[in-house]
């Protein structure tokens, strides 16, 4: 499809979390014209009055940005979790009223939430999100629970993309499988109870007594203080954390360690996985989200259950104790990454579904004047 140069405001929260990284990541592959709207609170806890007035202030520059139709697209990055979704929801709906065609692409969904509060509001969704002019999700079930919402636009299946630095060079796998005295577990993810922090904490502790080996833990997040206690508390050692890590740094962290863990209860599509697979490290990670849409297992590692310990370690026990099953699973994570999570690639599609969203915008508002003169 052919298609002049857009002009595309992409709105995302205020942190360095995957939603950023991941159009930072395609930012320099797409042809349109990107720029960036941000709102949150940047990681630091706040008043109520300062929430306030942060969201008012997020809620009036966003306004500004939009209300003169400068842009064709803009682009809304929710999760489906309390705070995002009555958040965004609130964006999406000042972008739609001033005429601005809008696409809302789903990063992450918490089925507790979906369950309880969302499934329960279809009218208040259609209301809002629902103006969309289209959805992008990176799982097929949430494309199904889209549709369920009675939403009538298309819903694209996509999938995440990386840095292309964690794609370049030649050296990750052959640098894995240096022999090596002690085995390194990578966990680098939000540290959050819900990111399985602590069944990969116990298993890691059990397993300690029998293997030479360490847990390093990249990221933080609301659970972080609670964990370093909990491992204090347990006297559990060698288990060491490295705090927020980017660029360089965290590339190192891939290539130093023998094996990533991310025992997750709900995700998206996680870019700390794909990080994981281009840097041929073998994995251990839930059948969740998009991870159960394109994982296979055996092949790319192994799928364990949500909050089932005793899968996870002996998965865990299984991978420690073969140093050829490690490097078979490495092997065939590096070539999948870099045929299928290519920023380059992945734009071209986005810009198909950019294209295609102010293409049919365009035709509808041409097609509704036609009706109404008639």
């Amino acid at each position: 499809m052919s298609y002049n140069r857009l002009k595309i405001l992409i709105h995302l929260p205020n942190n360095s979390g995957g939603k950023k990284n991941y159009f930072l990541s395609i930012k320099d592959q797409l042809k349109s014209a990107v720029h960036f709207s941000y709102c949150g609170s940047r990681g630091k806890n706040e008043s109520i009055f300062n929430f306030i007035i942060r969201n008012f202030r997020d809620l009036s520059s966003f306004y500004g940005q939009v209300r003169d139709g400068q842009f064709d697209l803009v682009v809304i990055n929710p999760t489906l979790d309390p705070k995002s979704f009555f958040r965004d929801s609130i964006f999406t709906l000042v972008a739609a009223l001033m005429g601005q065609r809008v696409i809302i692409f789903w990063h992450g969904w918490r089925w507790a939430f979906e369950r309880r509060v969302v499934r329960n509001m279809g009218f208040y969704f259609r209301m809002t999100y629902g103006r969309a002019d289209a959805m992008i999700v990176l799982a097929q079930e949430f494309k199904d629970k889209i549709l369920s919402y009675r939403y009538h636009g298309p819903v694209y299946l996509e999938t995440t993309t990386i840095d292309h630095r964690f794609l370049n060079g030649s050296n990750a796998v052959s640098r894995r499988f240096v022999s090596t005295n002690k085995q390194t577990i990578l966990f680098l993810s939000r540290v959050e109870r819900a990111k399985g922090i602590y069944e990969t904490i116990k298993c890691y502790s059990r397993l300690s007594s029998k293997y030479n080996i360490e847990l390093q833990i990249a990221g933080t997040g609301s659970e972080l203080d609670a964990v370093q206690h909990f491992v204090m508390q347990n006297n559990i050692d060698g288990v060491k954390f490295l705090g927020w890590i980017t660029g360089d740094e965290k590339i190192k962290a891939y290539l130093n360690a023998q094996i990533y863990l991310l025992p997750s209860y709900s995700e998206g599509m996680p870019i700390s996985l794909l990080e994981a697979m281009a840097c041929g490290l073998p994995v251990i990670t839930t059948r969740v989200g998009g991870i159960k849409d394109f994982f296979v297992q055996g092949k790319m590692g192994f799928l364990v259950q949500p909050k089932d310990e005793l899968d996870l370690e002996q998965k865990l026990d299984l991978l420690l104790s073969d140093s050829k099953v490690r490097r078979q699973l490495g092997e065939y994570n590096w070539n999948y990454a870099r045929e299928s999570f290519s920023p380059y690639k992945i734009s071209l599609r986005l810009e198909e579904i950019f294209a295609k969203s102010t293409h049919q915008a365009r035709a509808a508002t041409v097609n509704s004047s036609n009706d109404f003169s008639t």
